[in-house]
């Protein structure tokens, strides 16, 4: 297991998204160092914040997100990005880790669902996670 915060870049192009992201992962006891809102951008916060995990989506306009985590493993091949969906597709999952995603998340409409789903990533990933004691997505 990790110690300590998990430092983690979020990078989706909807801005509700981002921000219920960011509440659900920092109750995972994860430190949010940047959001963005492009795959572009996703990038070149990579290079300037080095977090040990990110959540992209990969869906965006302009550089989507498969062609930003190629660049991110371009510039650390040891990087960990998890890509998020809202397509619930076997196939894009596929896609995403033959591109070199360690992970694959869908965007479900419920918080809880989502919170269960980030939870489990980061156990699976050996992320030190906060307890539920909050309640807040029970």
């Amino acid at each position: 297991m990790h110690e300590g915060m998990t430092r983690v870049l979020i990078c989706d192009d909807d801005t509700a998204v981002r921000d219920v992201l960011r509440l659900l992962l920092q109750d995972l006891n994860c430190d949010v160092v940047a959001a963005c809102k492009d795959g572009k951008d996703g990038v070149e916060q990579y290079s300037a914040t080095r977090p040990d995990l990110v959540f992209m989506d990969i869906k965006m306009p302009g550089k989507n997100g498969i062609e930003a985590l190629r660049e991110i493993l371009k510039i650390d091949s040891q990087a960990k990005v998890v890509m998020l969906s809202a397509l619930d597709d076997v196939i894009v999952a596929e896609s995403s880790t033959h591109s070199g995603a360690c992970g694959y998340v869908r965007k479900a409409e419920a918080a809880d669902v989502l919170y269960g789903e980030l939870h489990d990533t980061l156990h699976q990933l050996g992320f030190n996670t906060a307890s539920r004691a909050s309640g807040i997505w029970d």
